[in-house]
């Protein structure tokens, strides 16, 4: 009888080791690279202020009736310390040009009480349930927002362009502001100077595309290129082609699908 308790204590044991294994390989996969995520700290670079949360940046850009933010963040405690380091009155943004609906983009959303909302049309399938889970913050509603398609918007003295990069989600969208600073939230990943595709992208082959556009029409005429994740370039120091050998499946693809669909 003891040797068959030791049986089964040692099959339980094992049982558990293993599933601390692929516990510990599940998650190597789905973090390891957020590992390599480097946002830029709480700064100003020319006429962009850079608001820094733990894993991403938003951004401030001073307009003739306040501030215009590009993307919202997700840590409020953290936005309104950083905020207050500018003595900027969160009442004074004016504007906010969301990249796309994944949560460190939009969680803190509800603090921007006095500012219109602006989002890609295409990203409405990612949080009605039709084609994601998605979803705004408490208070925001999908009856506010200003929904954008490719077009050129005039925003408190700035003019901005909206243009569709479809990849990260199905409503990625990047902005270019007064042709000097352009804004990519999650629709390109840069790796010593070369862009790629981010990581945990629904649709690779889009994305790819979308760096295309990136490169052709956009990042040659600017001056700065602003990323949420991967700090900021001079437009002039980035290699503007995709390196040889993308990689046409992402790791965290299939999770990512799984998990939305």
């Amino acid at each position: 009888m003891e040797k068959k308790y030791k049986k089964i204590l040692l099959l339980t044991v094992s049982m558990v080791l293993v599933a601390v294994i692929i516990a510990g390989i599940v998650s190597a996969i789905i973090w390891g690279p957020m590992l390599y995520i480097n946002p830029a700290e709480t700064g100003k670079v020319s006429d962009v202020y850079i608001i820094r949360n733990a894993k991403n940046n938003m951004f401030l850009i001073k307009s003739d009736d306040g501030h215009i933010a590009i993307d919202a963040g997700h840590d409020k405690d953290k936005i309104q310390e950083e905020l207050n380091r500018f003595e900027i009155d969160i009442l004074e943004i004016k504007y906010v040009l969301i990249t796309h609906s994944h949560g460190d983009h939009v969680a803190a959303l509800s603090l921007f009480k006095n500012a219109q909302i602006y989002i890609n049309e295409d990203e409405l399938q990612m949080m009605d349930g039709s084609k994601g889970n998605n979803s705004l913050p408490e208070g925001v509603k999908l009856e506010s927002i200003n929904w954008l398609r490719n077009e050129e918007l005039m925003l408190g003295g700035h003019k901005i362009k909206c243009i569709k990069t479809p990849g990260h989600t199905l409503g990625s969208m990047i902005y270019l502001v007064d042709d000097k600073y352009l804004f990519t939230g999650d629709a390109v990943e840069i790796d010593k100077n070369f862009l790629k595709v981010h990581i945990s992208t629904m649709d690779n082959k889009k994305a790819e595309e979308s760096i295309e556009i990136i490169i052709k029409s956009l990042i040659k005429n600017c001056e700065y290129v602003f990323t949420s994740h991967y700090r900021y370039f001079k437009a002039e120091d980035l290699n503007l082609q995709i390196p040889a050998g993308l990689p046409k499946f992402n790791h965290l693809n299939f999770l990512y699908q799984a998990a939305n669909y």
